[in-house]
């Protein structure tokens, strides 16, 4: 979390086009670069077919609340809506500016990344003997890992999901904090430095809770609290609580 809450931080000291739009420059098409390297690397695998015949199969009977609930919170996380991220980015741009066009070739462009690493992820798993489907943090860390080590040049092609996945994720952070900044900035008169600064160090602590929290009962500091959904209370980790929390309820309301 140190260094990850730092590298943030150092990108946004930049200021908006010394910071952000450089690293976003540099960055963006090598992740659209490592993307495609990964999917013609999956697909080549035996086995990765009948990840492709999964992935674009419609299965109607699996549609239900909780599906659609997951689905609307990791489209409104992806699209940074209900977190001010778009009206932070929206306030930088010129007037001449084509706002309508510009939403529609970010909803493109993000659901096109999706299906590509959808073809990564699938493809390797139906490739993989032994390997199950899952999902969130604990599928990408745990399970993921064994796909990757047991296929053939795994060690490589896990290196670059993984560093594609440390980008992606910077990209992210960098623009959650910039909305922050801005807020303090322009809202309270809080120097960009401090406000960035004072925003990380909270942020990190945060985050140390989380990464000490995250794994069930193998976790670090495995304190729970309770959750609710339709089916009642149950327990779980501060690291699943801030999960569960962002992505099925305060982004969705925020956003209505």
């Amino acid at each position: 979390p140190l260094l990850f809450t730092l590298a943030t931080a150092l990108v946004l000291s930049g200021g908006v086009s010394g910071g952000i739009e450089k690293f976003n420059k540099l960055v963006m098409p090598l992740l659209l670069v490592v993307l495609a390297v990964l999917v013609f690397a999956t697909l080549a695998l035996p086995g990765a077919m009948d990840g492709v015949r999964f992935l674009t199969h419609v299965d109607w009977s699996g549609l239900n609340f909780d599906l659609v609930l997951s689905a609307l919170g990791q489209c409104f996380f992806s699209l940074s809506l209900g977190m001010s991220v778009m009206v932070t980015y929206g306030s930088y741009l010129s007037r001449q500016e084509n706002l309508v066009s510009n939403v529609w070739v970010i909803c493109l462009i993000d659901t096109a990344v999706a299906f590509l690493s959808g073809f990564i992820v699938v493809p390797a798993i139906f490739a993989t003997p032994g390997a199950e489907m899952g999902g969130g943090g604990s599928f990408t860390f745990t399970a993921l890992t064994g796909v990757f080590a047991s296929m053939p040049g795994g060690v490589y092609v896990g290196l670059l999901f993984y560093l594609l996945l440390l980008f992606a994720a910077l990209t992210s952070s960098i623009s959650l904090l910039e909305a922050i900044v801005s807020y303090l900035t322009e809202e309270w008169h809080v120097g960009r430095g401090k406000a960035i600064w004072c925003t990380s160090i909270l942020i990190f602590f945060v985050g140390a809770v989380y990464t000490i929290s995250y794994g069930g009962e193998q976790a670090a500091f495995p304190l729970y609290l309770l959750w609710f959904d339709r089916h009642g209370f149950y327990s779980v980790t501060i690291a699943e609580y801030i999960e569960l929390l962002a992505d099925r309820l305060a982004i969705p309301l925020a956003a209505l």
